[in-house]
């Protein structure tokens, strides 16, 4: 085979990978930023001793994203959270200890005890059940099919906003979020220790050792079949170009147009903590309203000063909602009462785009080839029908530099 060379236009998560595996075919690749630091929304922001993601973010240790990182020898390292007593459910302003498994479930107080078994036969439905055969159907409409119960639909509805980030359940495709709900109870989670730019340093760090050519603040104005423009005035021309980057700005440089879709978006608060208050939850997530709080310095290292806290809390934004400060630190008020005394720094960014586009029931998200340009491929959060969240980035940008590849190696042959 021939020896190609191919440009990927995005330094996040998709944009590495799909470098990552055009290089270990042997081709040259040249991955281009726009931006000074590479990693996107997989960066991480440091302030006054505070490791700060760009919102909750969870590494599922059953998903396709450690699979590949793992083969390639990426580094990281982190801790499931385990919330034990320390884990609530919110509902009308109080806190309710949180059924963390079944013997928790049949002592739960806060639910009856019919309540408790539609919970118990809904879960074990959702484990057992082929994610498959519920493709086109919508995740609302299994869980109204399958909860049994009012306070068994409003428990599934929270677990699975919490595991894909979607809060507009009435599209979302329930064989996707079936499948996330799954990879979830399977192996749960890391918290990242650092922050995740420890993946994106470990991945920069592979890329260069595989002699991909990493340049940073190049951002580009114009993309064509073969060839891609800086906004210094640079053309350069490629055999494939992966463009790991936003839908809006795909079409902004091809002038292409992609399929609708709908984002998943949050409302999210950043606390930096003196020191947890005693009574404060570990974790919790919102029965009656798409509210989750967590304590990601008790698990993963380097996010907090000594003695100090980092807690991330969240409000899952549907198509029609948004979210304030002061619905997030009410949260916080209930989930860690004493809060306000130990506060050292807080960040809230009120409409975070999760993803650019949720698997939708019928529809689902654009393919690695929507733009419809001869060997110019899209990958990232929001591309693909495989995987949710930073698994489905890893999934398409190994799908569009293998598309490519294989093109190289036919056109070779």
């Amino acid at each position: 085979m021939s020896i190609e060379s191919f440009i990927v236009v995005g330094g996040g998560l998709s944009g590495f990978t799909a470098a990552i595996e055009l290089a270990s075919a042997g081709h040259k690749v040249t991955l281009c930023e726009q931006s000074a630091r590479f990693g996107g929304r997989a960066s991480t922001h440091h302030q006054q001793g505070y490791a700060m993601n760009i919102g909750p973010h969870g590494f599922y240790r059953a998903g396709v994203m450690k699979q590949q990182f793992d083969a390639w020898g990426i580094a990281y390292s982190g801790k499931v959270p385990v919330t034990g007593a320390a884990a609530y459910l919110l509902s009308n302003g109080e806190r309710h200890r949180f059924p963390t498994n079944a013997v928790n479930l049949l002592r739960s107080r806060f639910f009856s005890f019919r309540d408790r078994i539609r919970i118990g036969q809904a879960l074990q439905k959702l484990q057992k059940t082929d994610p498959d055969s519920h493709c086109g159907q919508s995740m609302q409409s299994w869980i109204e099919s399958n909860a049994g119960s009012p306070a068994a639909a409003s428990l599934l509805a929270a677990l699975t906003r919490v595991s894909t980030y979607s809060a507009d359940l009435s599209l979302l495709d329930a064989r996707a979020a079936i499948t996330q709900l799954q990879l979830a109870f399977a192996k749960s989670v890391l918290y990242l220790d650092g922050g995740w730019e420890t993946l994106i340093a470990s991945l920069a760090r592979k890329a260069q050792s595989m002699g991909v050519e990493l340049r940073a603040e190049s951002g580009v104005t114009k993309v064509y079949p073969g060839a891609i423009e800086l906004r210094a005035g640079e053309r350069l021309a490629a055999d494939g170009i992966v463009l790991a980057i936003p839908p809006n700005e795909a079409e902004h440089l091809t002038g292409r147009k992609l399929p609708p879709r709908t984002p998943a978006r949050a409302a999210c608060l950043d606390l930096g903590l003196k020191r947890l208050p005693p009574r404060s939850a570990s974790f919790a997530l919102g029965l009656d309203e798409p509210a989750y709080f967590s304590v990601h310095s008790l698990y993963a290292s380097r996010l907090a000063p000594e003695n100090g806290a980092l807690v991330q809390i969240a409000k899952y934004l549907d198509r029609g909602s948004s979210g304030t400060r002061e619905e997030l630190e009410r949260v916080a008020d209930v989930a860690m009462p004493g809060w306000r005394d130990e506060v050292v720094l807080s960040r809230f960014l009120p409409e975070m785009t999760v993803v650019h586009a949720i698997p939708e029931a019928g529809r689902g998200r654009p393919d690695i080839d929507a733009l419809k340009m001869p060997r110019v491929m899209i990958a990232g959060d929001w591309v693909g029908p495989q995987s949710m969240l930073a698994d489905a980035a890893v999934a398409s940008g190994l799908r569009a530099a293998r598309a490519l590849g294989v093109s190289a190696a036919g056109k070779a042959a």
